[in-house]
């Protein structure tokens, strides 16, 4: 859907995914940990592997930066679809 409309209203896009991210005031590892010491389940999904890529926020604003540096109008937002 983000490449369509961009392609069709001629606006620069760039996707990225930055899911786990932590900094001095905490994030999603030291929540994991709060919930391991309080006994509370961690949801793992099961039959696939369970990766965890926590990323810093320096970095991660980095990233999207940069993302928004390479962003590029998609080359055709009609029918994209197949």
């Amino acid at each position: 859907m983000c490449t369509w409309v961009a392609g069709q209203f001629k606006v620069p896009l760039t996707i990225i995914r930055i899911c786990s991210t932590y900094g001095p005031e905490g994030g999603t590892p030291a929540d994991r940990l709060e919930m391991m010491l309080e006994g509370k389940p961690i949801r793992l999904y099961p039959g696939m592997p369970n990766n965890y890529n926590p990323i810093y926020e320096d970095d991660y604003v980095e990233l999207g930066v940069r993302a928004m540096e390479v962003a590029a109008i998609p080359r055709s937002g009609k029918n994209e679809h197949k």
